[in-house]
């Protein structure tokens, strides 16, 4: 199989990338996949059954917008339904990880959501952070839970099933990830050390308004 350099390159990177989700313990065995936009009609994707910790270039494949393979030899995540749906709806998404952070699924175990008045980091990272209905793994069912909500979400917890963050590169989902996982764990502990404390309503739109200026495509 001959490459591109940028190809190459992307290859690299999404490897780097998918090693740090696993160290981190984001992911366990050969749960959680990575992909990237490569192309106007092209994805790569982690191939199924492959741990993230030891993935390689080789463990990438390139699949077309149905899911089916046109470059590689390995089958395609089984997630991928979940990716390409997200990559349809949203042209400046060009990186996907889904991972299956603990402190995140175990709020879903619990019937909890994520608060969207608690951290004031949180409320300038994501706004709000919506829970996706429980889908069977691996299923086209995948897709449309997350169609909807992909459209002004970057992270999107899926119930007991973890988590799935968009970015304009993979390093930028990468650091949605480890800030939704970072913010679950503070919350989780809060609630083992009293009652959660709600950031008042002006508050809450001042945050916004940092959020929407932080985000502005004018934004230095």
């Amino acid at each position: 199989m001959t490459t591109s350099h940028t190809e190459k390159s992307l290859r690299t990177e999404l490897c780097q990338i998918a090693h740090q989700v696993h160290a981190a313990g984001f992911v366990g065995g050969s749960d959680g996949n990575v992909s990237a936009r490569f192309g106007s009609d092209r994805f790569l994707i982690s191939a199924s059954a492959t741990c993230l910790g030891t993935l390689t270039p080789d463990d990438l494949v390139i699949i077309d917008p149905a899911g089916d393979v046109v470059c590689g030899t390995r089958r395609a995540s089984s997630e991928r339904c979940m990716h390409l749906a997200a990559y349809a709806q949203r042209n400046d998404v060009r990186a996907i990880i889904h991972a299956h952070p603990p402190t995140v699924v175990a709020m879903t175990l619990s019937g909890m959501q994520m608060p969207p008045d608690v951290l004031p980091e949180t409320v300038i990272a994501f706004g709000r952070v919506p829970t996706a209905p429980y889908a069977t793994p691996g299923t086209r069912d995948g897709g449309e839970i997350v169609k909807d909500l992909v459209r002004s979400h970057d992270a999107i917890i899926l119930d007991r099933h973890g988590s799935l963050t968009l970015g304009d590169t993979i390093r930028a989902a990468m650091m949605r990830l480890e800030q939704l996982e970072h913010a679950a764990r503070i919350i989780t502990k809060a609630m083992q050390l009293g009652e959660l404390r709600t950031l008042p309503a002006d508050e809450i739109r001042r945050l916004e308004d940092l959020r929407k200026a932080y985000f502005s495509p004018d934004t230095d």
